[in-house]
């Protein structure tokens, strides 16, 4: 398989399906990693927050050790350690090869030497290290933490990922071994039993009273047969040794016979029993393989759609939360435009106001011109009423000296009327009188 620069969830879960699904399904379970948000510090001693991912401990292994974690970014892992409660600060390269790996990690890789490295070699480049970062790389694919990883090292990352599930596979106890079935197990047990219960009988009995030698016959003994071995040689010669040993032989040869047959129909049975069970013990053990390769396949879908559902979750809400600022940006400009109608609005009104107020400005300063003309007039109608006036005035005072005058002598004329009625003078009466009409002529005039 080509090296590739960049692997998705999608292709570690393509190539254990294709090459090692059983043992995939072990190592897929999310409870197996622990992730925290915890603070992290950079070269720089700059503070910052991260999700880690607990690995093991550092610089030992006791109780009480700092715990040691790792994070994945587009740059690769970066390894991190701290005390509880405390600020985790990044480890060096050449402290790698004191990370003591725990639950799941330790089981990934053979014990055997695995936390000794030489000095002169990199940490990071140690099978253990590339194999161990496969899995870690993996946790944060199925976890929905990362998208994709980078192969910064060059490696064949699947194949490191495919190493460290089987050697999980295996360090757990879950490789299949043959096994016999109790029946089985039970038969070849009896038989081991019988061989060895006729071997150390046969052991017991004396050379001058065994029934049969090693020359009579090879065969074994069975169980039944070492019974009667036993009867027999407790049995007193009553009548001689030659009849007992004619007797007992032709005894045992028709009870052997008989055992003999009754054996091979008790095995026979016991056969056909062996083999009836044998097949139901393959069908169901096929058809729990099956269901168990089911509920393995369909545990892996759930989880694998479980992590598509909050990948999926989370795009919407990123989604509904860009529809929501699309929504508040549309909002706040079409505000932002009623508002800019609403001012044109109120702009063409304080126009149209300050067009009327000029056309009144203008008006009262037609009238105002006009008012002032009128009043240039009536200053001057005034200024020549005024003229007239004391023409008037003037004529008034002469006319009233002239009268007071003409009344004087008026008065003069009647004193002197009187005087001359008194006398009775009639000339100078007429004279008078004709002087009186005379001064009231000019009066009228």
């Amino acid at each position: 398989m080509a090296l590739r620069q960049i692997y998705t969830l999608g292709d570690y879960v393509k190539f254990a399906q294709t090459n090692f699904h059983v043992e995939y399904t072990s190592i897929a379970d999310l409870d197996l990693y622990r992730f925290e948000n915890l603070t992290c510090v950079n070269e720089n001693q700059a503070p910052r927050e991260a999700n880690l991912l607990h690995i093991g401990k550092y610089h030992f292994s006791a109780e009480g050790a700092p715990a040691a974690w790792a994070h994945v970014t587009s740059a690769g892992i970066t390894y991190y350690t701290n005390k509880p409660g405390h600020v985790c600060y990044r480890i060096p390269t050449q402290s790698m090869s004191r990370i003591y790996y725990g639950r799941p990690f330790d089981l990934m890789f053979p014990a055997e030497g695995s936390q000794r490295t030489s000095r002169d070699s990199d940490p990071t480049q140690t099978i253990k290290a590339v194999v161990i970062e496969s899995i870690i790389n993996f946790a944060y694919l199925i976890t929905g933490r990362l998208p994709y990883i980078r192969n910064v090292k060059g490696r064949d990352i699947l194949e490191d990922f495919k190493f460290a599930c089987l050697s999980f596979y295996r360090a757990n106890g879950l490789s299949i071994k043959a096994e016999h079935t109790p029946l089985e197990q039970f038969l070849v047990d009896k038989e081991a039993n019988s061989v060895r219960t006729a071997k150390h009988k046969s052991r017991r009995v004396p050379k001058k009273t065994r029934v049969r030698t090693k020359s009579e016959s090879t065969r074994i003994v069975p169980a039944k047969r070492a019974r009667f071995d036993e009867i027999i040689v407790d049995v007193e010669p009553e009548f001689g040794p030659s009849y007992v040993r004619t007797y007992t032989r032709d005894y045992l040869s028709n009870s052997e016979a008989s055992v003999h047959v009754q054996q091979v129909q008790e095995i026979d049975t016991l056969r056909a029993k062996v083999a009836a069970k044998e097949l139901k013990i393959q069908s169901t053990r096929s058809k729990l393989a099956d269901e168990k390769e089911k509920r393995r396949a369909l545990k892996v879908a759930l989880k694998q759609e479980s992590v598509e559902r909050r990948a999926v979750e989370a795009q919407l809400e990123q989604l509904e939360d860009a529809r929501a600022k699309q929504t508040a940006l549309q909002t706040a400009l079409d505000q932002e435009r009623t508002d800019r109608r609403a001012a044109e609005v109120q702009l063409e009104d304080i126009r149209s106001k300050r067009l009327a107020i000029e056309l009144v400005l203008e008006h009262e300063k037609a009238e105002r011109c006009v008012v002032e003309t009128k009043l240039k007039a009536n200053e001057l109608d005034l200024a020549h009423c005024r003229t007239k006036l004391e023409d008037q005035w003037a004529k008034i005072n002469e006319m009233q000296s002239a009268q007071a005058q003409a009344k004087s002598e008026a008065m003069a004329y009647k004193a002197r009327y009187e005087g001359l009625k008194t006398y009775g003078r009639e000339g100078d009466r007429r004279l008078a009188i004709a002087a009186f009409s005379g001064i009231g002529r000019q009066q009228m005039r």
